[in-house]
């Protein structure tokens, strides 16, 4: 049985200020949605497998900048090439990729544990532009800056269990899963706290910095030669971390489909998801480009070899269908990944 379920989140903020600044309203919080599964499996008691997988896309965000959103630390009596002068608009380019180890033990037919620790990368272009359009080189932002950020994601626990085994007559498999999500991806302080104060601020974290519960429910139907699966998974920030960021709830829903056409080890499946998240927040402010809705088209390719290394490739074109005060143009989503059978169950 194979079909998609799960997500990783990449969890980024970006929110600037100036003396007394007002959040950056074009500000952004791109996320790289990389639903990597490459297959959700009944518990096959003894079975011991390895999980590799890399995802990534580019996207871009630009919005012009009013006086509430100037530099403190640009007035004439500094030196500097822009010392007494403003952006007029902030234009942002960001390479996101994931890089996610998993490993999965089945210790009976019902029950299997899973441990899946992601790796964070993110390239960032910032670039300011007067007014006619020319880029400020050497133009320095408490705000934005070029950089290339990367460290540990929140690792997750999970346990799966088997709640209908399917059978001849009725080929119907109904997976639950729990599990938590472990603090130790990178959290930064908060931007709007350290924007209104006038100091440089970073926006970019790979953490919720709380222990998050989660919850997966998984239906397929399978055929000999197609199958079909629905699955939905919750994450819920049940408080704020110590810098008092709560980043709310996020649901995954989809549906797939997909068939071999008769040859071996081969599937070919179209998926659509639906992705919800409640609005993060600082303190009593709502974090930008969060509370969002996006439909997720997508397709993947797997081949199956001797039932011992799975290998997987996915594209998907997010859609966004509402999001809180968010500029972002969200791209193609690719993914590469692999699965190893390290120990086979025993006959």
């Amino acid at each position: 049985m194979r079909f998609l379920f799960g997500l990783c989140a990449l969890g980024l903020a970006i929110a600037p200020s100036l003396v007394r600044a007002a959040a950056c309203s074009g500000c952004t919080n791109p996320r790289l949605q990389n639903n990597l599964g490459l297959d959700a499996r009944n518990p096959q008691a003894g079975a011991l497998s390895l999980r590799l997988s890399l995802g990534g896309t580019q996207t871009h965000a630009s919005h012009a900048v009013d006086e509430e959103q100037y530099e403190p630390n640009h007035d004439p009596n500094q030196p500097g090439a822009h010392a007494h002068v403003q952006a007029a608009t902030h234009d942002l380019d960001f390479v996101l990729a994931n890089f996610s180890l998993g490993l999965d033990y089945a210790f009976s037919t019902k029950g299997a544990l899973s441990l899946q620790v992601p790796l964070r990368r993110v390239d960032v272009v910032a670039r300011f532009l007067d007014e006619a359009g020319g880029e400020m080189t050497g133009f320095e932002s408490i705000h934005h800056r070029t950089e290339t950020l990367q460290g540990l994601g929140d690792p997750e626990l999970g346990y799966t269990h088997l709640v209908l085994q399917p059978t001849a007559r009725l080929p119907l498999t109904l997976l639950l899963t729990g599990g938590l999500s472990l603090p130790l991806g990178g959290v930064v302080e908060n931007p709007f706290e350290l924007g209104r104060d006038g100091k440089d601020h970073q926006h970019i974290f790979f953490g919720t910095g709380t222990v998050d519960p989660l919850l997966g429910v998984a239906l397929a139907f399978n055929r000999v030669t197609w199958g079909a699966a629905g699955y939905a998974r919750l994450r819920h920030a049940l408080y704020s971390n110590h810098h008092d960021y709560n980043a709310g709830t996020e649901l995954t829903a989809g549906l797939s489909a997909g068939s071999g056409f008769g040859l071996e080890g081969l599937n070919l499946r179209a998926s659509t998801e639906v992705f919800w998240q409640r609005p993060a927040r600082w303190g009593d402010e709502v974090a930008k480009n969060s509370g969002r809705i996006d439909l997720i088209p997508g397709l993947s390719l797997s081949y199956a070899w001797k039932e011992r290394l799975t290998v997987m490739a996915m594209l998907r074109r997010p859609i966004t269908l509402a999001v809180e005060g968010g500029q972002l143009d969200l791209g193609f989503h690719g993914a590469l990944g692999l699965r190893w059978l390290v120990l086979k169950p025993a006959s």
